[in-house]
């Protein structure tokens, strides 16, 4: 909805008989979740997650008299190169957030109350 807005208020001066169509809107949308798709995809043929078991050193409860040990194990999943797709994610989702506070940046003069999410959009993404 920023973007439009946006789109309105910059091309107003250039054309204003152009008429902004909702499938431009529809086409960005698809066009982002698209490159959504394409990383996770790749990450997942190229590298697949894989569940990883770390097992701690056995330890002594603490409030029992019995004669028992605990083992902690914690499970979490990774691959093997996780920190360059999770760069990669997070380099492409910074990407999208900059232009988000650019957009709303551009259009925070923007007098019609209706169409002035700008304010919101800027708390949002900083939070």
């Amino acid at each position: 909805k920023v973007w439009r807005v946006h789109r309105l208020t910059t091309k107003a001066k250039a054309d204003t008989l152009k008429k902004i169509e909702p499938w431009k809107l529809y086409t960005m949308v698809t066009g982002l979740l698209v490159v959504d798709i394409v990383l996770l995809a790749a990450w997942q043929v190229y590298d697949p997650l894989q569940r990883r078991i770390e097992v701690f050193p056995l330890e002594d409860p603490i409030s029992t008299d019995d004669d028992i040990k605990i083992r902690p194990e914690l499970e979490h999943c990774e691959s093997d190169n996780n920190n360059v797709w999770l760069g990669l994610v997070y380099g492409y989702k910074g990407l999208v957030l900059v232009f988000g506070l650019f957009l709303a940046y551009e259009t925070r003069s923007i007098k019609v109350k209706q169409i002035n999410d700008s304010r919101y959009v800027g708390m949002s993404i900083y939070n």
